[in-house]
């Protein structure tokens, strides 16, 4: 029976091998807020700050159009939504969304647009 011995310097560098190819990299950002800790699991309410800023942008025109300050519609509004996620070419969930929903306003006033042209 043949037996196979591994000496510890063997082991040793092997794991420093291992341990070299690792790529770690560290991301800092506030997801929320902190609203408990126990037994290692952490309870985080709220939104990203990337969500904060598109949704305070949001409701800050909403906000004029309501007080007769501005004149806007989903199109406009998408649009400014997007400028704060990085404009056309943001990406992830969140932006996914805005951009469609940007997209389904654009249609909306091209198809307006058309009838209006058509009926004239």
């Amino acid at each position: 029976m043949a037996t196979t011995t591994l000496n510890p310097s063997e082991i040793s560098e092997l794991i420093k091998n291992r341990i070299e190819k690792v790529k770690l990299a560290a991301e800092a950002r506030n997801e929320g807020t902190i609203t408990s800790v126990s037994d290692g699991i952490v309870r985080i309410y709220g939104l990203a700050d990337a969500m904060h800023a598109i949704i305070l942008r949001a409701l800050k025109v909403w906000r004029e159009v309501a007080n007769g300050r501005r004149v806007a519609g989903a199109q406009e509004v998408s649009w400014l939504m997007l400028k704060e996620l990085g404009g056309q070419g943001a990406e992830g969930e969140l932006a996914s969304l805005v951009k469609s929903i940007h997209l389904d306003a654009l249609r909306e006033n091209a198809r307006g647009h058309a009838l209006a042209i058509a009926a004239a």
